[in-house]
């Protein structure tokens, strides 16, 4: 497979709705946690075993009037709506309609537990449940005529949803990959606290870490052939290297790490050894161990980071958004730090700092032991 490029990116999250606002704000030292409760109040004390989460400012949003009813629909579709716009008003593309779009979704919809105690969903949120809806909406308001689909690989749905709209590049004009979740909601706060997977607060690398902090948001990506993109004289912001992939085939929840280590080591062949680590770091105790480690075993002394100290865990538009932090921290020559580690547990950043950026391997690890690295390379003017 050739490298692909990146020609616009939309992005939303707790630090921010546009890459340049998101960067300066993951920089900083502002913790951006809000208490779950203003999501909701769980009935039982053991279904939320967190009491914060990181959530985008819903009433920053910038969509263009012709949305119509977008105030009516869940939270991730109004976030990837949003993104999607940004990443195509940035690409300047042309106008065609050949054009593919993946846009995954995760997560339930913030209100759909009432619907389904009360037995009744109105049809206008009916349509908006199935993980397909966004890009399925996507298509129709844009009418794009190319494949829309939504693909789940748990926590690794981002860079799996970027590597099929790699594979298929060449059938279309360009193609719009991306990822939206909201999971500030009460039945997936309550699948992950049974799961014991919640933590107190976002640290990853931490001695005192205890489990992931549910983020929201959503990140997108325009991506071109390389052909196509310089045939028109696009501005080619980085290019995306063949993902490398594995399954870490030990148990669902808690890997060995030779997943993890097969898909570095694939996307490293592939794209060339990293200056930097964009880890999945997610703040658990088991995951962030044998992350660690993999990492010394496929590329010792690389510096390793990760955002999910400031914006949580995304989900279906974790590695995307994580890939869009990657290039921006590459054109910034900054490595962002790995955010509210006081005791680190491991040789990570805790601070940003400086360094000559051009090359990222970017990480996202699932359950179920699915594995996916991919190198993203700074455009060279």
């Amino acid at each position: 497979m050739k490298r692909v490029a990146v020609t616009g990116m939309g992005i939303i999250d707790a630090c921010g709705n546009n890459p340049s606002r998101c960067f300066e704000n993951v920089v900083n030292d502002i913790d951006y946690a809000q208490d779950v409760k203003d999501f909701f109040v769980s009935p039982k004390p053991e279904a939320c075993r967190t009491s914060v989460v990181l959530s985008p400012d819903i009433d920053g949003l910038i969509i263009e009037d012709g949305h119509r009813r977008i105030e009516s629909m869940p939270r991730y579709m109004q976030f990837g709506i949003h993104a999607t716009q940004q990443a195509l008003e940035m690409a300047q593309v042309p106008s065609t309609q050949n054009v593919g779009v993946f846009m995954s979704n995760i997560t339930h919809n913030e209100d759909e537990y009432d619907h389904l105690m009360d037995l009744k969903i109105p049809p206008s949120k009916a349509v908006n449940i199935p993980h397909d809806a966004l890009s399925g909406y996507i298509s129709q308001y844009y009418k794009f005529t190319g494949q829309n689909m939504s693909l789940q690989a748990a926590c690794a749905t981002g860079l799996a949803t970027i590597d099929y709209g790699m594979k298929v590049i060449d059938d279309y004009d360009y193609v719009i990959v991306g990822g939206a979740d909201a999971g500030a909601n009460q039945i997936d706060i309550s699948l992950f606290s049974y799961l014991r997977a919640l933590g107190t607060k976002s640290m990853p690398f931490d001695n005192d870490r205890d489990g992931f902090i549910m983020g929201e948001g959503a990140g997108v990506l325009v991506l071109e052939s390389e052909e196509k993109a310089k045939a028109r004289g696009a501005h080619i912001i980085a290019w995306l290297h063949q993902a490398g992939h594995a399954s870490d085939a030990m148990h669902r929840t808690s890997p060995s790490g030779k997943g993890a280590v097969d898909a570095m080591l694939d996307a490293i062949y592939i794209g060339g050894y990293p200056d930097v680590i964009n880890a999945h770091g997610t703040s658990t105790p088991i995951g962030d161990k044998v992350e660690y480690e993999s990492i010394q075993h496929a590329c010792p002394n690389t510096p390793i980071y990760s955002v999910k100290g400031k914006i949580g865990h995304t989900f279906a538009a974790a590695g995307i958004i994580e890939t869009i932090y990657s290039i921006m921290a590459m054109l910034e020559n900054v490595i962002p730090p790995c955010h509210n580690v006081s005791n680190p547990a491991f040789d990570v950043v805790t601070k940003p700092t400086r360094g000559d950026l051009k090359k990222t391997l970017n990480n996202s690890f699932g359950f179920g032991g699915k594995c996916i690295s991919q190198i993203i390379t700074l455009n060279e003017k």
